[in-house]
């Protein structure tokens, strides 16, 4: 029962989100096929199901906010857009709470506390751990770069 009023209340909010945030439809860019100079459109690849899905999540990647989650992906070295990464977090929430559902009655709201704490809170400390790693790496590598860089300057290269 609990689990139902959860997730009908993420789905509210969600949808009250989404019915008064504006996106901004992008226009597409006039082709070769538009000025006659080329007889046909070339074939577009077909993106998978699931970017277009992650779509839904553009207002709340808006900003500020989606700025600093593209910045992040990057320096992890994943190649998501915000988007992307939201549908993940909202589905890696949802998979949880429906495992709580299945837990004992008496483990249900650890469960779906847990299922909080890592659907939302789990992605973001994963992200955080994989750029904490990138940046060591480039660290633990950095003298011999620098110290390549100054040979190659010694030699004249």
């Amino acid at each position: 029962m609990i689990f139902t009023s959860l997730l009908l209340a993420f789905l509210a909010v969600f949808a009250l989100i989404m019915a008064f945030s504006p996106v901004a439809l992008e226009e597409e860019r006039p082709t070769l096929v538009d000025f006659g100079l080329v007889s046909q459109q070339p074939v577009k690849p077909k993106e998978a199901l699931w970017k277009k899905v992650a779509l839904i999540n553009k207002p709340l990647t808006a900003g500020s906010r989606g700025r600093q989650l593209n910045r992040d992906l990057s320096l992890a070295y994943i190649k998501w857009t915000p988007e992307e990464f939201f549908l993940i977090k909202e589905l890696l929430f949802v998979a949880l709470l429906l495992a709580a559902f299945f837990l004992p009655q008496d483990m249900r709201l650890p469960g779906i506390a847990i299922a909080v704490l890592f659907g939302f809170l789990g992605m973001e400390f994963w992200l955080k751990a994989k750029i904490k790693k990138v940046k060591s790496r480039i660290i633990k590598e950095l003298p011999d770069v620098v110290d390549l860089l100054a040979l190659c300057v010694n030699a004249g290269l």
